[in-house]
């Protein structure tokens, strides 16, 4: 192996810096480890490693719709249900606590019974998503600073 002797300089976003220095720290990889890797990877895959485009659809955001462009996207989500497009709540929440680090976050609503949402009809399915978006509307939302605060206290 070639002894490294070359520099990289970029310039980036301070806050981008910071978040992936502690990504890497936690992982126990140096930043320069880190970018001979990516270096590695565009060698390999003889380009980016990692798709570079828009997204083809962007999220909804339910505060930006009309009542007509809600129904439609209950309707959609409803129809999905129907035919078998959906994961349970709890693959859902798990993914995002894996996603997003807040595995040490515990749940703050177990179901008694899990809804079964094929077993549903329309006006019951629409009340679940009313409740769904209440529940959601009056939870503790944390910041990474929070998130980051309560980890420190449990160590």
């Amino acid at each position: 192996m070639a002894a490294k002797s070359a520099n990289v300089y970029a310039r980036i976003e301070p806050d981008i810096k910071e978040q992936a220095e502690r990504i890497l720290s936690a992982l126990g990889i140096p930043v320069s480890n880190a970018i001979n890797m990516f270096y590695n990877q565009i060698i390999l895959q003889k380009g980016i490693p990692f798709d570079v485009k828009l997204p083809a659809a962007r999220p909804v955001d339910i505060n930006e719709l009309s009542k007509e462009e809600l129904d439609k996207e209950l309707e959609l989500g409803y129809t999905d249900m129907l035919e078998g497009r959906t994961e349970s709540a709890n693959k859902v929440f798990a993914d995002v606590r894996k996603d997003y680090n807040y595995a040490d976050l515990k749940e703050t609503h177990t179901p008694q019974k899990p809804l079964v949402m094929a077993e549903l009809t329309k006006e019951e399915f629409d009340s679940a998503i009313a409740k769904g978006i209440e529940d959601i509307n009056s939870e503790r939302v944390y910041s990474s600073d929070e998130v980051r605060e309560r980890k420190r206290k449990k160590c």
